[in-house]
Order: structure tokens, then sequence, then C-alpha cells
């Protein structure tokens, strides 16, 4: 196979796959790609030729990962990439797909610039083309970290060499726990100097310490809005008994979602609201709550709010 991609227009990039001779499409996969909404890929079309194949696909306002790799990133912004694309990859294995005929190349996976999305194309071929878990592993290896602490990338590393379920599970749990932990870290004790009026400052001076707390901070650019989480259980909708109300929208529903806080986690759940809530463009089932992080992008219906945690 030859892979080439080209710009289309303004931030518009054409993929384009040639077939070898020989190298065939895999039919039932190809109407499956075409059947299912599958979150994370680009529908390639297909152009026949009278001895080879092509594949092509559009992939519009978005960058590259190598570019991104190529940058310095902090821990929590890298798992905030990589357990995207982790979701990418458990979709396709989910809609009944081979993960290896992604196209893993760090040059044809695509991160779209306003919502962070990973975008990923399949290869509907008869023969098996990559291996999924070896991509994984030089992604990590590839990444610039400036504060890898705790040995996170070695981790990541070890999680996939390690997984012997062949599923992509055992390194979300893993992108997980390494979260809980810079979570966890920035939970700190500051010294701070007081001094009591009755003391005498030669004799001494009291010392006490302040715990930072956290709290959730939702701000949505579009309307100009923005609210914080610092309750264990709070309530977003269209209705004046909501914790915050989005106002004159009537796709968002009077009690759309609930934002549940434990100590310096966060977590959300769908209160079955009629058009859904979303996470980083993956749609939460009303019956499980959906752990939120740092830069998580979360649509109550069509209204967008960026997520973060903050400190005080």
């Amino acid at each position: 196979m030859k892979f080439e991609k080209q710009a289309a227009g303004k931030d518009k990039t054409t993929i384009r796959v040639s077939l070898k001779w020989g190298e065939k499409i895999d039919s039932a996969e190809l109407s499956k790609l075409q059947s299912k909404n599958i979150s994370g890929l680009l529908l390639p079309t297909v152009k026949r030729g009278w001895f080879t194949s092509k594949l092509e696909g559009t992939v519009t306002n978005s960058y590259v990962a190598a570019d991104y790799l190529a940058e310095t990133h902090t821990a929590d912004e890298f798992l905030d990439l990589f357990w995207r694309l982790l979701q990418c990859l458990e979709s396709v294995q989910s809609a009944g797909l081979d993960a290896n005929k992604l196209l893993l190349e760090k040059e044809y996976v695509f991160i779209q610039k306003n919502t962070d999305t990973v975008k990923m194309f399949y290869l509907p071929v008869q023969e098996t083309v990559g291996n999924v878990f070896g991509f994984l592993a030089e992604f990590v290896d590839s990444a610039n970290v400036t504060d890898d602490k705790n040995g996170m990338m070695k981790a990541l590393v070890d999680s996939i060499y390690s997984n012997q379920s062949q599923d992509f599970k055992q390194i979300i749990e893993e992108v997980n726990r390494q979260r809980a932990l810079i979570t966890e870290q920035n939970t700190v004790k500051e010294p701070e100097r007081v001094v009591d009026e009755n003391y005498d400052l030669e004799e001494g001076t009291v010392l006490v310490f302040k715990t930072k707390k956290s709290y959730g901070y939702f701000e949505c650019e579009a309307l100009h809005d923005s609210f914080t989480v610092m309750k264990p259980s709070f309530m977003v909708g269209r209705s004046e008994s909501a914790d915050h109300v989005i106002p004159g929208n009537t796709a968002v529903s009077h009690i759309h979602a609930e934002i549940i806080k434990e100590n310096d986690r966060y977590f959300l759940q769908d209160q079955y609201s009629t058009n859904g809530t979303s996470v980083n463009g993956e749609k939460v089932d009303p019956s499980e709550r959906v752990e939120i992080f740092n830069g998580n992008v979360i649509c109550f219906a069509d209204v967008e709010y960026k997520f973060s945690v903050r400190w005080k």
C-alpha cells in the first residue's frame, strides 16, 4: 500500500491510499464502515480501477499527532490526548473491526483543533496492516513530557506490553490511574507562618497548614458563561431548580445532567436528557457515570463547555 496526504483547501486534508496489485478491499468491512457511525473514524470512499483500487478520506480543521508529539507537554495534557486515542481504538474494536487495520502512523493520526478529538483512517482490506500495540508503545515513547515524576511513561509502556487480553481496557485503566495520581499530587499542604498578636516574635511563631481544595470549572465561550462545582452533587439544566441554569436553549432538558464531585475527582452522568450529553464527542450512557478530566469538552445537548480542575 502507498499512503499520501495533501492539502485540499483551507484547513482541509485529503488522505489517499493506493492498493498494490493483489491487495483487495474487504467488502463486508467496507459495508460495516458505511452503515455505522463509528466515533473517531474517517469514512473512506473507494475508487476502483481496472487493476487496483484507491481509498480516500478527508479531514478538516486538524493537525497531525506527529506535530503534537514533537512539542513539549505536561503529563496531564499527554494523558488527555492518549485517553482520546484509546477511546477511538476501543470504538473500532467494539464495532467488530480490527484495530490493526487502522493507518497506524503518527503522520496520519489527526487531532481536531476545536475539540481535540482524535480521528483515524481505517483500511477495509483483506490483509492485516499493522500492529496496534506496537504503535501505542512507540506513540508513548516519542512523547516529550516535561513532568514525568512518577515513571508514568514507563508504566504506560509496561501496561501496553503486558496486555494479555488484546483489548484496550487495561491500558485505559492505567491512564485513569495515572490521572488520579496527578490529581492527588495537586492537593498539597502549604506552610503559612502566622504570628499571634500575644506572641513575642523573638520567642517563637505558630506554624499552621492550609490544604488546597479543588473545584470544577466549566466555561462556555460561545455564551460567555461559566460555573464552578464545589459540592458533591451539582445539577445542570434549563430548569430554575438546577444548580446552574443554561438559559434560552430548548435543546437542553430541564434537568439535563449531574456533575458528581468525589474528593478531587469529577464525574458526569446524563439524566436521561432528550438530546444527550457527550464528553469529547463521545455520547454518555445515562445508566453510567463517566469520569472527566482537565481539558475535556462537555456538551449538554449542543452547548459546549470546557472543563478544568482548579485549586484554591
